[in-house]
């Protein structure tokens, strides 16, 4: 699956709080990532399933800045009855921004919220 996403202000690093620079935050490349992930799995999923991230490998490899558009190819590269991993690569402009390796797990909806309540 592949999907864009826009380099927005709040995404930049010196606004995450996770640099001081005004580039892409590493952060949001990890959301973005996993929101394209997320939404590979939808097809495969009974209506009272969700997936969940529960591991992310990253490696961010290059700056983009704000309004730069970047690409994201999540392709599945194993799936269980119970969870999923991707292979993923960011793109922007042409040159390779970013990689990673990340799972997510099925659970069931209805079940999974009650159960995270509980632990806190």
């Amino acid at each position: 699956m592949q999907k864009s996403f826009t380099v927005q202000h709040t995404g930049l690093a010196n606004q995450l709080g996770s640099g001081s620079l005004p580039v892409l935050a590493t952060p949001q490349l990890v959301a973005d990532m996993e929101n394209t992930a997320a939404s590979a799995c939808t097809p495969f999923l009974k209506p009272e399933q969700t997936t969940v991230g529960v591991n992310m490998k990253i490696d961010h490899l290059a700056p983009s800045l704000e309004g730069d558009t970047i690409l994201i190819d999540a392709q599945i590269t194993e799936q269980t009855a119970k969870k999923f991993v991707f292979a993923i690569v960011a793109t922007c402009r042409g040159v390779k921004i970013g990689q990673a390796t990340h799972t997510r797990v099925i659970v069931e909806s209805e079940r999974f919220m009650p159960n995270a309540k509980q632990m806190n």
